[in-house]
């Protein structure tokens, strides 16, 4: 009889820690359920919006690169266009010289009107301002004529210098830096996108490992063993603790 009652007790007794472990299961799966659950949907939403923040930057990347392409051939086409015209000038100042040298006024008036109709050509000032050909000026003038006249006559033994080295690198500021920026700005554009790609690769990882940790303790009550529940509910913690350490590590929008 005491044997049987001693049975039945310690028979309880187990129960009840058995019991107690039990709860205690139960309770750790429910919190880290709960927190694994909102720590999924987090990473989710991280790695939509990175994802979206992706495809809006190799949109804006793309109409740059587009912008600034046509902006670069636009001003490929003015600069040679200018370019031809200053040779053309130049040409047009030798030939005032050998007619005033010759006394050949009709000659002279005729190379100065066309000189007028050739700095009107220029696509770009910088070619007029390397001339020392002040378009303001010359349009506030009564005598568009006189005034070029005198240019011709100031610059005549001058030399503008366009194939040196510094003059080449203000004129190509002058027509390509608008379409240079603009591409630059394409490739900053891209180079984000990419990086906004690389993150959420990163969240969509996450939450893959998220979801895993999910179905961990999802089968915690298949195990019957209080050690195995205990030991899937740890590896769960631990899976949990570092996958959250390393969304800690990637930047926040």
């Amino acid at each position: 009889m005491e044997q049987e009652t001693t049975t039945v007790a310690n028979n309880n007794s187990s129960n009840i820690v058995i019991q107690k472990h039990e709860r205690i299961i139960e309770l750790c799966t429910l919190v880290l359920l709960g927190l694994a659950t909102l720590a999924t949907a987090y990473a989710s939403w991280m790695g939509a919006i990175y994802s979206g923040n992706q495809t809006t930057y190799f949109m804006e990347s793309n109409r740059a690169h587009s912008e600034g392409s046509t902006l670069y051939l636009e001003a490929v086409n003015n600069y040679s266009a200018d370019w031809n015209t200053a040779k053309e000038i130049t040409s047009l100042r030798v030939s005032y010289a050998i007619m005033d040298y010759n006394n050949d006024e009709i000659g002279k008036l005729d190379t100065v009107s066309e000189l007028i109709l050739k700095f009107d050509l220029f696509s770009n000032p910088v070619f007029s301002d390397l001339m020392g050909w002040d378009k303001d000026e010359a349009q506030k003038t009564d005598n568009r004529m006189d005034y070029a006249e005198a240019w011709v006559n100031e610059t005549i033994h001058s030399s503008f210098h366009l194939d040196s080295k510094n003059t080449q690198h203000i004129i190509h500021e002058a027509y390509f830096s608008e379409a240079e920026e603009k591409l630059k700005e394409a490739d900053e554009l891209f180079e984000l996108a990419n990086t906004q790609g690389v993150h959420s690769d990163k969240y969509n990882m996450v939450t893959v490992v998220y979801a895993t940790v999910l179905f961990l303790l999802g089968i915690v009550e298949i195990f019957k063993g209080i050690k195995k529940r205990y030991m899937i509910i740890l590896i769960s913690a631990i899976v949990f603790v570092i996958t959250t350490g390393y969304v800690m590590l990637i930047p926040f929008i």
